[in-house]
């Protein structure tokens, strides 16, 4: 018999895990959705260093990070799988690395993968692990931001020597602003490609929770000049 599997994921970009949070997410995987029919409830973690892999089941199954230097390691997962008879289940991973942190649930035939998906979302939010749904929005704005970083810096320049045939505040003021925000995006790109899961795991748990400063700083920036822009136009054009 073909039975049919749904999936649903979500990816976020790398922020601090420290084995006190990684505990707190295996250990609240026992109680998930209790609510929900299943006839079997398992737990797997998994923690991969440079020349070692251990795999541990159940509640406890964090301590997978006691086998390991903590310095070494470079990948961290877990998972719960919910059963039902027929041979229904639904399976719900989540994995960290020096790249991002990666939700995904696989649903076979129980009609729980948007509902478990959607709690999994706000349960990693709850914890700390990953940004809620603000904070993550401003981070694909700073994302976008990078992408465009290049052309930010040198539309930064030419507004600069405009402002210097025009020497309007508002040119000057847009010009600092477009430069900030793209040298503040550069600054956080080289900085997440230098950050490795060694640092996530050695920072406190409060630094989980960290504001997001830049992202909000860049963003700011690059409306502040957008801003300045269009007041100029509008002034020129009346």
């Amino acid at each position: 018999m073909h039975h049919i599997r749904t999936y649903y994921q979500k990816r976020y970009s790398p922020r601090s895990i420290s084995p006190f949070l990684f505990s707190s997410l295996v250990e609240s995987l026992v109680q998930f959705k209790p609510e929900l029919n299943t006839t079997s409830r398992t737990i797997k973690s998994r923690a991969v260093s440079n020349e070692k892999i251990t795999d541990l089941h159940g509640p406890e199954s964090w301590h997978v990070m006691n086998s390991h230097c903590v310095d070494e390691i470079n990948y961290l997962h877990t998972e719960l799988i919910l059963e039902t008879n027929n041979a229904k289940r639904c399976e719900m991973h989540i994995e960290f690395n020096y790249e991002h942190i990666f939700l995904s649930v696989s649903d076979v035939q129980t009609k729980w993968g948007k509902e478990i998906f959607e709690e999994a979302q706000h349960l990693l939010a709850t914890i700390g692990i990953a940004p809620g749904d603000w904070i993550h929005s401003l981070t694909l704005s700073d994302d976008m931001l990078q992408m465009v970083q290049i052309a930010m810096l040198a539309f930064a320049g030419g507004v600069f020597f405009l402002w210097i045939k025009v020497p309007e505040p508002g040119y000057l003021i847009a010009s600092a602003s477009f430069f900030s925000s793209g040298v503040i995006s550069a600054f956080r790109l080289r900085s997440r490609n230098c950050k490795s899961l060694k640092k996530l795991l050695n920072q406190s748990t409060s630094s989980a929770r960290r504001f997001p400063w830049l992202e909000i700083s860049a963003v700011l920036a690059f409306l502040c000049g957008l801003l300045c822009i269009v007041r100029e136009v509008i002034y020129v054009l009346t």
